[in-house]
């Protein structure tokens, strides 16, 4: 077991040019809008529409149809039930790998590096957290540390692999 454990928010990687919950689903409709050429319009489409469904609901629940996890938590809901506001189960499934491509191309257009040099650079705030992590898990007297963080992106892995932090994410079965 870690002597420190730190629990990472999805505000940790802000800095680094994520969105939050609550703006997620606004700067994915801004990239789509923009018909960026990298993203795949039709998922987002298809995305849009199906919060746009969830109008129906949301007068007999409380939704916040603007955060990311609420909509998100909606379709995991809607997967295990196998009912969504005029789709079918596969129809679901599809949103679903929709949902995920989503937020995998917001975080690829929105995540910024800096870059110095050749250097590709984590940003400064992750840069600084994985220079304490270092400095504790190598310091004089060194602690074993763990991070639990909920944020969708890889920025805070980039940070530890540009600083030599060795990390792990204990997804080894015993």
């Amino acid at each position: 077991m870690s002597e420190i454990v730190f629990i990472l928010g999805a505000g940790a990687s802000v800095d680094s040019g994520a969105p939050l919950m609550g703006n997620f689903l606004e700067r994915a409709d801004q990239m789509h809008k923009q018909n960026l050429p990298d993203l795949d319009h039709r998922a987002f489409e298809q995305v849009f529409q199906a919060i746009s469904k969830l109008q129906a609901v949301h007068s007999k629940a409380t939704l916040d149809l603007d955060n990311l996890e609420t909509v998100f938590g909606a379709l995991e809901m809607a997967k295990v039930i196998g009912l969504f506001p005029g789709m079918s189960g596969e129809e679901i499934d599809a949103l679903y790998a929709s949902f995920k491509k989503l937020i995998a191309e917001t975080l690829e257009e929105s995540v910024q590096f800096g870059f110095s040099g050749n250097q590709i650079r984590p940003s400064d705030s992750y840069s600084e957290f994985a220079e304490v992590l270092s400095g504790l898990t190598r310091g004089h007297r060194p602690r074993t540390c763990s991070v639990i963080t909920f944020n969708y992106d890889v920025a805070l892995d980039y940070a530890l692999s540009f600083h030599g932090v060795p990390f792990d994410y204990c997804l080894d079965t015993p």
